[in-house]
């Protein structure tokens, strides 16, 4: 019995990524970001664009004792956790960037 085309697996001969989520954010550039905590103090972290927001609160919260809870501003806009920076094109390798934590 032959299946049909739609439910038919594909002759891709893309081979498949074996990098685990870490490995995958190292190949992007990296980037300085400043950030603007709620009492006026600014650090700056320098982060890999293929970073999730997530790994960037843990970052903050290993190195600066910030709480998981806060919200990313950039440009007045929330930066959700399931999104890394890549998701946001208004950043590049070169930026210097404050975010308000």
């Amino acid at each position: 019995m032959e299946l049909p085309s739609a439910i038919r697996p594909r002759n891709n001969s893309r081979p498949c990524s074996t990098l685990g989520h870490d490995e995958e954010a190292n190949i992007h550039g990296s980037l300085d970001i400043r950030f603007k905590l709620l009492d006026g103090e600014i650090h700056v972290v320098k982060c890999k664009l293929g970073e999730t927001i997530f790994n960037i609160k843990k970052t903050l919260h290993d190195q600066f004792h910030v709480p998981f809870d806060v919200v990313f501003l950039l440009n007045g806009s929330p930066m959700m956790d399931p999104l890394s920076l890549n998701d946001f094109p208004q950043l590049n390798a070169e930026s210097l960037v404050e975010l308000q934590v």
